[in-house]
């Protein structure tokens, strides 16, 4: 546990360092074009996964290394029930921020229909920023009040980008210790309403 603290703790301060480097302006660039809210760090929702990137390389022990990806690009693991994705370092470059190394995600009729990154709730500003610059405005944004035992009531924004049937949701206190972004097909998260309330009729 603290060997853990500790890698944490030193994955924190590099996200500070480079969040200090070129940080400034959290709006789109003049003349640029705002990318879809349909990907994030490299993972298409809509996609199967298979054909956006290769599997994450094994060591010679047969394993996944721990941590983020060496290449440029993400890369997926097989776990005991279902594939995940490993996410580059280059986001904590891109990004400033303590993005975390596992971007989870879900599969259905065998195309990514939702994707969850978490980040170091500290770091909200660089994420935001970074969404800002890439996304644009966001479709909306509201505010709601947080109550934590550590720093008591705190008032906290979201922000929601959506096109073409894909919803990209940012809470930049989604809990004490992190920072969220959620990206999901709006048909997938409808039919899934639809199938609780079926399970749930007596």
């Amino acid at each position: 546990m603290v060997f853990l603290k500790r890698i944490y703790a030193a994955f924190r301060s590099m996200a500070s360092v480079v969040g200090a480097l070129g940080m400034s302006g959290a709006s789109l660039p003049a003349g640029a074009q705002a990318m879809k809210p349909d990907t994030l760090f490299g993972i298409t929702i809509g996609q199967p996964l298979e054909q956006q990137f290769a599997e994450c390389p094994k060591n010679d022990k047969g394993a996944y290394d721990f941590g983020y990806h060496k290449g440029d690009t993400p890369c997926w693991v097989q776990d005991t029930y279902s594939k995940q994705v490993k996410l580059p370092l280059k986001v904590v470059r891109d990004t400033g921020a303590g993005i975390n190394s596992d971007a989870r995600i879900r599969i259905r009729d065998g195309v990514v229909v939702e994707i969850e990154v978490h980040a170091h709730g500290e770091q909200w500003r660089q994420v935001e920023r970074y969404l800002m610059r890439h996304y644009g405005k966001p479709s909306e944004s509201e505010t709601y009040e947080r109550d934590s035992r550590v720093s008591g009531i705190s008032k906290v924004q979201t922000h929601t980008w959506r096109a073409n049937g894909i919803t990209m949701y940012f809470d930049q206190r989604a809990s004490s210790d992190n920072t969220r972004i959620r990206v999901y097909s709006e048909a997938w998260q409808a039919l899934e309403a639809r199938e609780r309330a079926e399970r749930s009729k007596p």
